[in-house]
């Protein structure tokens, strides 16, 4: 398989993950619940928490004001994509804020990155929605295996079921 026979590949899947997740996204925001065990509480000033997920965690702090919420913390990659991978074409976590009652009120990207699996900080101030109660994170991850036999995989999680 030449180089750039593969790359399309990679593109094409990359760009079919990304579109599938805007729409699950864009139906589930308006009608969609998530579960207690997924939301984080933010009705406190300021807090932090280590947050698991199935690939990963995320050791974040937050600091709530009367508009505005600064969440910052350390993605740790799990041993399952270290020690299996060989580079993350792609990354991206992202936050969303619930009501009370577990409705979506928005979502913020949090960080980007590709290359490697070090851990990636972020910190961001972002708007808070009216009537926020909690958040989630959830993320995606495209990598490539080790090996000649090695392709394109995928790993997420979503809040919303």
């Amino acid at each position: 398989m030449t180089t750039k026979y593969f790359s399309k590949i990679v593109a094409i899947f990359s760009l079919f993950v990304f579109l599938s997740g805007c729409q699950t996204a864009s139906l589930s925001s308006r009608s969609e619940r998530v579960p207690m065990e997924e939301r984080i509480p933010i009705l406190q000033s300021q807090s932090s928490g280590v947050w698991q997920g199935k690939d990963l965690s995320v050791d974040y702090k937050y600091s709530r004001e009367s508009k505005a919420l600064m969440l910052s913390g350390v993605v740790q990659f799990g041993n399952s994509l270290i020690r299996g991978f060989e580079v993350m074409s792609d990354f991206r976590l992202r936050v969303i804020f619930f009501d009370e009652n577990g409705r979506i009120l928005g979502t913020s990207g949090l960080t980007a990155d590709r290359g490697n699996f070090s851990p990636i900080s972020f910190k961001r101030e972002l708007a808070l929605p009216a009537s926020a109660a909690s958040i989630a994170f959830d993320y995606d991850v495209n990598a490539l295996e080790i090996g000649p036999d090695g392709g394109p995989m995928s790993f997420w999680q979503y809040a919303i079921y």
